[in-house]
């Protein structure tokens, strides 16, 4: 017990005065962490450095992404002060990174972007590094490397405020990585565009602070091109903020003894314990009660998964509603009667598909999960109303068919739909979303076009027929060529 107390006073002594402990065979550490803070004042420093056993490893603190031979990577570039004869990267004793040494004192670690997603989320990365043997120095020391997100290139409004570092942590039984800002003021709405389309997952606790959770993919898609820009509102007008995303050192540490001792895995904390089982019953945000990588360790001991039981259940729910006169009635106002059941398939398909995601998902309760299968559910529901055409052919032109012709005319209404942008129209919401919350004025402006709708001549085009009519209070029309059936034009227009 003296020895083991002597050694955990002499760790905390190097930790604090950052010094290289050399000296007789003591295990020596030293490590580091980086401000999540700074936004557009971004720190000058490009690497960060740490030193044990009388050596230096210094990394970029930007973490790059470039095209590989094999595809896009994520290189991680570090050089020591000491020769080096090998290294490798692992995580949990696994191979983890490719290392390549480039020079005798530098090397690479590597991880294709594929498979990067636990660098991502927070996992220790070790790195085992091998020197020419010095009689006064360890011939072998092991860094460790925690990587984050985190935003960089910050232009425009001053009022806007957002901490550069990303954090990952759990929601809705998965993780994601959460922005969080304020505005210097209080502000009516906060909005971030990706790619051109208004994220959902964006949330006001108040009128100054916002938070901004991104989904890997989202992330990833981040990475590799464009920016992401924040709108905010205020009484007096908009103003915006755009900031791009790459990833970059968290934590740096060198130690001479076993990482695993040093650097020990996350275990579920009676702290994090106690958080999780303050939360309301059905919370599915647990970001209040830290990290990812330190919450899912207590996965297991609270809460509860999603098993099959789980999922037949819901699946059964969605076969219930299905198979329900209304919802029949809903599949021949959208698809015909002709294509009623292929539809009604088609949905259960797509819903199975969204609760497919959720197997294996960790939830705080029972409630919880209920809530995140409802929203799979949904979901799907939503993706088949909106789209229907995704999973069915159209109807074929029957010139001269009144009937037939009606179809075609519903179907080139949906098609135009589903090809339409909607976020960045006055109904700022996508087509699911609008779907989702006007389901039955949806169903019966399509009904519409597909039972009742009479055609009339075209102005200026007298081989033309025009079927007019409305979606969601918005003027829509379909012109079709009389003597062929094809669509020649369909609009839906939106002020």
């Amino acid at each position: 017990m003296l020895q083991i107390a002597r050694a955990m006073r002499r760790f905390l002594a190097c930790l604090l005065v950052v010094a290289a402990c050399a000296d007789g065979g003591e295990v020596v550490t030293d490590e580091t962490e980086v401000s999540p803070e700074l936004d557009a004042k971004a720190d000058a420093a490009t690497e960060v450095s740490v030193r044990a056993g009388d050596t230096t490893l210094t990394v970029n603190k930007v973490v790059t992404r470039r095209d590989g031979p094999n595809g896009p990577e994520l290189v991680l570039r570090g050089k020591t002060t000491r020769t080096l004869t090998d290294g490798r990267g692992f995580v949990f004793d696994d191979v983890y990174g490719d290392f390549a040494q480039k020079s005798a004192r530098v090397f690479e670690l590597t991880w294709p972007v594929s498979t990067a997603r636990t660098l991502t989320d927070g996992v220790d990365q070790f790195i085992g590094l091998s020197f020419v043997h010095s009689s006064s120095r360890p011939d072998n020391l092991t860094a460790r490397v925690v990587v984050r997100p985190r935003l960089a290139t910050f232009t425009g409004s001053s009022k806007i405020y957002l901490t550069a570092e990303l954090t990952p942590i759990v929601y809705g039984g998965t993780v994601v990585y959460r922005i969080d800002g304020h505005t210097y003021g209080a502000n009516t709405g906060v909005r971030a565009v990706l790619d051109g389309v208004d994220l959902t997952d964006v949330r006001r606790p108040d009128d100054t602070n916002f938070s901004i959770d991104l989904s890997p993919d989202q992330a990833y898609g981040l990475l590799a091109r464009g920016d992401l820009q924040v709108i905010a509102s205020f009484p007096t007008g908009g103003v915006d903020k755009r900031v791009t995303l790459g990833l970059s050192i968290k934590k740096l540490g060198m130690t001479s003894g076993d990482a695993y001792e040093v650097w020990p895995p996350p275990t579920c904390t009676s702290t994090t314990r106690s958080c999780l089982l303050g939360l309301a019953d059905g919370a599915l945000d647990l970001g209040g009660c830290g990290e990812a990588i330190k919450v899912n360790a207590c996965a297991g001991q609270v809460g509860v998964f999603v098993d099959d039981v789980a999922f037949q259940a819901t699946l059964h729910t969605a076969d219930t509603r299905l198979a329900t006169s209304a919802a029949h009635d809903d599949a021949v106002a959208l698809v015909g009667a002709d294509k009623a059941n292929e539809f009604l398939f088609a949905a259960k398909q797509v819903v199975e598909g969204k609760l497919e995601q959720q197997l294996g998902r960790w939830y705080l309760s029972a409630g919880a999960r209920q809530t995140a299968l409802d929203g799979a559910l949904e979901g799907g529901l939503d993706v088949a109303y909106a789209r229907p055409f995704d999973y069915l052919e159209a109807h074929a032109a029957v010139p001269g068919n009144a009937a037939a012709m009606r179809n075609v005319a519903a179907d080139a209404v949906l098609a135009e739909l589903d090809r339409m942008d909607f976020v960045h129209t006055e109904f700022a919401r996508t087509l699911e979303d609008l779907t989702h919350e006007y389901r039955a004025m949806h169903v019966a402006d399509i009904a519409e076009f597909r039972t009742n709708v009479e055609p009339e001549p075209y102005p200026g085009q007298p081989t033309w027929d025009v079927y007019i009519g409305s979606w969601l209070g918005c003027h829509t029309e379909v012109a079709i060529e009389r003597a062929t059936g094809n669509v020649v034009q369909t609009l839906v227009e939106i002020d």
